[in-house]
């Protein structure tokens, strides 16, 4: 009778087991699989530090310092033939940029960076990028890896700041009206009080990574990612 009770038990814990062995597989099919898109960007977390991992094109990139968010329509990282657009959260300082390259086979990974700057018009806090006209951007400066694998983005020259080719009154207002509206184009010729400043100036709204590289078939590629510095609303 216990060898019966033995065998008996035996019997249930084994169909017991494979009820849930079954359940586990089931519900594993049912997780959907990951589009391209899904694997752009997502989240890591290292032994010593936060960072967000970028699928981007044939490198993977690591890149720590800033928030990003996700810009609607677009998602955290959207892709126009060789370059990414990356948007970083409003009040990030792009300066603050720190990322590894994971070389996935490539040879002679350089990078470099340059930033780049738009006539912007503000009112108490709402912004206009006209980023459809002029841009001045700054020579390309190459980044070097530190003895950790390291690359930090270089703080923009203040002189660099400011620049921007030169423009008339009436470019400037047929480009307003075309890239921000008429509506802008009343508020960056209103008058104001002396405190509040010129509501027209130059702002630098994008730090650009240049990505130079060799593909195992001697083929030479270059890559861009461009972060989108958020200057208001």
């Amino acid at each position: 009778m216990k060898t019966l009770t033995i065998i008996l038990t035996a019997i249930i814990v084994t169909l017991l087991w494979l009820s849930c062995t079954e359940q586990t597989t089931n519900k594993v099919a049912l997780i959907p699989e990951r589009s391209p898109a899904d694997t752009l960007l997502e989240s890591i977390s290292t032994s010593d530090d936060s960072a967000t991992r970028i699928l981007f094109g044939e490198l993977t990139l690591y890149i720590s310092g800033i928030a990003l968010w996700e810009e609607p329509g677009k998602g955290y990282l959207s892709m126009q033939g060789d370059t990414g657009f990356l948007y970083p959260e409003i009040g990030a300082d792009a300066e603050n940029t720190v990322f590894r390259v994971q070389n996935n086979g490539m040879f002679n990974v350089e990078v470099a960076q340059c930033y780049r700057n738009s006539i912007t018009v503000s009112d108490e806090g709402a912004l206009c990028v006209i980023s459809g006209w002029k841009h001045h951007q700054s020579p390309w400066e190459s980044l070097r890896m530190d003895e950790k694998g390291i690359f930090a983005c270089i703080p923009h020259n203040k002189a660099e700041m400011e620049k921007f080719p030169a423009y008339s009154k009436q470019e400037l207002k047929r480009n307003i009206r075309k890239h921000c509206g008429e509506i802008w184009l009343e508020r960056a010729f209103a008058k104001r009080p002396d405190e509040l400043g010129n509501p027209v100036e130059v702002s630098v709204n994008e730090l650009i990574l240049r990505f130079s590289y060799l593909h195992p078939d001697g083929k030479p590629l270059t890559r861009y990612l461009v972060l989108e510095i958020p200057l208001g609303c």
